[in-house]
């Protein structure tokens, strides 16, 4: 245990009101320990923060859906066939993303800036298709023997 803890378990938390503690928050003693909550704020703890940067994978095709050419693509298929999921029917407002989704995805050779490999999809069903996709391409994984 900490030395700033073995300290404060040694005083004790006690709440004020509670017994070794009158009214202005004075300990046994009469030292001036604040209120609980002034008191927690002081504990040295040792936590650090996690850093999380390590756990970001790049995808490889990052650099392809940020590029000039998928976007004007994109907003040329979203003209074209208008803000509509083409799974569920749903009109999807503007302020809340429709997905250009490859129906073959690239990762499985499907053709980039083809429109017949695009559908245009509402966030729940990209999410679900993606897990199924992903699902699949899994499976087939693990199936394979070494």
């Amino acid at each position: 245990m900490k030395k700033g803890l073995r300290d404060t378990a040694r005083r004790g938390l006690a709440r004020p009101g509670e017994a070794g503690q009158g009214e202005a928050g004075q300990g046994e003693a009469g030292q001036g320990q604040g209120t609980l909550t002034q008191r927690l704020r002081t504990l040295s703890l040792g936590l650090r923060m996690l850093d999380v940067s390590v756990a970001k994978v790049q995808r490889s095709n990052d650099d392809f859906y940020q590029s000039t050419q998928w976007r004007a693509f994109t907003r040329q298929i979203v003209a074209e066939r208008g803000r509509v999921c083409e799974d569920c029917q749903r009109s999807v407002p503007v302020p809340e993303r429709i997905h250009s989704d490859h129906v073959d995805e690239i990762h499985d050779g499907g053709a980039r800036l083809d429109p017949m490999n695009i559908r245009l999809r509402c966030t729940p069903c990209h999410t679900r298709k993606t897990i199924a996709t992903r699902t699949v391409r899994l499976s087939r994984l693990g199936s394979r023997t070494p």
